[in-house]
């Protein structure tokens, strides 16, 4: 592995069990430190089933898969200490937000996961009121996320994931569900975090986001293999 890479995929297949067919096919990959790599392809395609195998949620059933130069398998997986580290360096917003969010205030739901990291209580005051602000979230902050509205759901997933600074993050379809001026944030917000040197791995459907976003463009097809990356 190269020693700017955060992401490296070698020939990796899998299988869901009992499907008879492969999720994915041979999938090389590598991905810069700070860059924004942006996934592209046909719902069925794998890009799914490739988010899951980048955050340690399945495993290749050939080839391997290796993050800020470790290889993630289902034996360290099952390491705590390990799986804990890993999972404090990479952090997913679900194309459907509302299905992570479960505190009773948006406030605290951007403060739980900066609870989790064991900072001191001050510092996460601090970080989880940047977030708000950056945010835009200050009129909703003592609002359950089950009672805002779906772009407000979106920001705040995205709020809860962002201020734990992970050095990678994975969005699916960071742009579904929003109007016009949801998407011109989302879209904004990307960028800044892209030119703050933030890695990002996007799955979206949307040519213009990907055109204004990614450093590199990976393309899978049906084949269930990366066709193209430029």
């Amino acid at each position: 592995m190269q020693m700017d890479e955060i992401i490296r995929c070698q020939d990796v297949s899998f299988s869901y069990p009992g499907s008879g067919e492969k999720a994915l096919d041979g999938v090389n990959l590598a991905i810069p430190r700070g860059c924004c790599a942006v996934l592209e392809g046909p719902n069925g395609c794998g890009k799914s089933t490739l988010f899951r195998i980048l955050l340690g949620l399945d495993f290749p059933d050939r080839g391997s898969y290796c993050f800020d130069g470790v290889q993630i398998t289902r034996k360290n997986m099952k390491d705590e200490a390990f799986a804990a580290s890993f999972h404090k360096k990479i952090g997913f917003v679900f194309q459907n937000s509302e299905v992570q969010l479960f505190t009773d205030s948006v406030e605290h739901e951007i403060a739980f996961g900066l609870d989790q990291l064991g900072l001191p209580e001050e510092e996460v005051r601090a970080k989880t009121e940047q977030a708000i602000l950056e945010f835009h979230l200050e009129k909703v902050r003592e609002r359950a996320p089950f009672h805002i509205s779906g772009g407000e759901q979106k920001r705040t997933a995205m709020a809860a994931v962002f201020a734990m600074e992970p050095l990678v993050i994975v969005l699916d379809e960071p742009l579904s569900g929003l109007d016009e001026e949801g998407q011109d944030f989302v879209r904004g917000l990307l960028k800044k975090k892209r030119d703050a040197g933030t890695t990002l791995v996007v799955a979206t459907h949307s040519r213009e986001l990907a055109e204004d976003l990614a450093d590199l463009r990976i393309r899978m097809d049906r084949s269930h293999r990366i066709v193209d990356i430029g």
